[in-house]
């Protein structure tokens, strides 16, 4: 009869056990968008096995992420985040760390003395109420200048403006700005350095950043992971082209030469949380009554990740 008690409960510590490995998750789901949150991410994405992740371009994608709640990690404009936090009362999501700062340049077929002189001109940029439309409205607003400005939906095609000849004026980013240089001669201003004039502050732009599901830092597991995510921001410049060709097929066609030379150029933010730097951002965004892309007000401090 012992024998048979021993048996029947090793059974049940078994059914148990595979209970418990049933209701783990066979991965975590992460959406990123193409460019510079996939690259700075790309030696991570690269070597994890235990998150699927999707690549996008454009904001939509994003927006339906923050909709559904489907994903685990959503790597996403900061202020994109900070809307949703405001406006939705079940905001699954904390701020876990900005990942990349202001990559953004103004860039011309001929010298750009100064921001001023796009007052009256014709500017072509792209994703309106992301971060790009968001700094270039505040930064028009503080040097009081009136572009005529249309909006596309992705970096690509406001170069393919300037390269066609179609534009003399564009917002770009990097990569994409070292890798049409090669098709021409262009010049460029750093839409940072206007930013933080403007600002009278040396904080960068907190671009873009992590969230993740507030329910799953309470694993340490998790939170590991979540480490090794920061530290791939980390590899040398070589590796994260290498990388980036590899994971994002919208970067696939780009020469790594030229990616391994733009990446020192893509500002990422490499330590940890920085409340300070993030609501100076968004204080600027109200001042500039531009509130209602960050849902109307400042995020409170449960919108931050704790490290307690």
């Amino acid at each position: 009869m012992k024998r048979k008690n021993n048996l029947i409960l090793g059974l049940l510590l078994l059914l148990i056990v595979a209970s418990c490995q049933v209701n783990e998750p066979d991965a975590y789901k992460m959406i990123v968008p193409t460019g510079a949150p996939s690259i700075a991410l790309s030696n991570f994405i690269d070597e994890t096995e235990v998150v699927e992740v999707e690549i996008v371009s454009g904001s939509d994608p994003l927006v339906a992420a923050y909709s559904n709640q489907s994903y685990d990690i959503i790597v996403s404009p900061v202020n994109l985040g900070a809307k949703f936090y405001n406006q939705n009362e079940n905001f699954d999501y904390v701020l876990y760390q900005p990942i990349v700062g202001c990559n953004y340049y103004l860039m011309s077929n001929h010298e750009i003395l100064s921001f001023s002189e796009l007052d009256g001109k014709e500017l072509i940029a792209f994703n309106e109420n992301s971060t790009p439309g968001v700094m270039l409205k505040a930064l028009c607003a503080y040097f009081d200048v009136t572009p005529n400005i249309t909006y596309l939906s992705s970096v690509s095609e406001a170069n393919a403006y300037l390269v066609s000849g179609q534009a003399e004026y564009i917002l770009s980013a990097e990569p994409s700005k070292t890798i049409i240089s090669t098709k021409g001669t262009y010049y460029s201003l750093d839409i940072n350095d206007l930013w933080q004039e403007m600002a009278g502050s040396l904080y960068t732009v907190p671009q873009a950043g992590i969230y993740v599901k507030k329910s799953l830092l309470e694993k340490e597991s998790f939170k590991t992971l979540l480490k090794k995510m920061s530290e791939s921001l980390k590899v040398e410049a070589s590796v994260m082209a290498l990388k980036a060709i590899k994971v994002d097929e919208n970067l696939k066609s780009m020469n790594q030469n030229l990616l391994t030379k733009a990446i020192p150029n893509c500002p990422f933010i490499t330590t940890p949380m920085d409340v300070a730097a993030v609501e100076f951002y968004f204080t600027k965004i109200m001042e500039f009554g531009l509130g209602k892309t960050i849902g109307g007000k400042l995020p409170d401090e449960a919108f931050y990740y704790q490290t307690n």
